[in-house]
């Protein structure tokens, strides 16, 4: 039987994030364990996937597991670098289109600590 102990949280969590994407599938990652797992995914699991993240860049392909979506290391080896805009229409267009293609991890770093997980979701209640 396998010894689970050997890892930490984190890395099973990247772990369960990268076998939870599928070949040809496109991945919506956000900063953080979403990153390291979708990294993880292309470099491992299943290379087919298509990561791309908030700051417009698509099909990345990473050398090294980048500190953020804006890194230099992720940078360098991706298809496309769009600006935003175009990033968020492709994301509706694609999921149009077949929404089984597409998943999305998000990592939530950007959730100021002051406010509860509910007002991401518009209910405006503070922590």
């Amino acid at each position: 039987m396998a010894d689970y102990t050997k890892y930490t949280k984190q890395e099973m969590q990247a772990y369960a994030i990268a076998k939870s994407i599928k070949e040809n599938q496109i991945v919506i990652v956000g900063t953080g364990l979403p990153l390291i797992g979708a990294s993880l995914a292309k470099r491992a699991v299943c290379p087919s996937c298509h990561p791309i993240v908030e700051s417009g860049l698509m099909d990345c392909s990473p050398v090294e597991v980048p500190r953020s979506v804006g890194d230099n290391r992720f940078m360098a080896h991706c298809a496309v670098q769009w600006p935003n805009v175009r990033f968020v229409g492709f994301e509706a267009n694609e999921w149009l289109h077949d929404e089984d293609r597409l998943i999305a991890f998000i990592g939530g770093a950007h959730v100021w600590s002051g406010w509860s997980v509910l007002s991401v979701y518009g209910a405006s209640a503070r922590g």
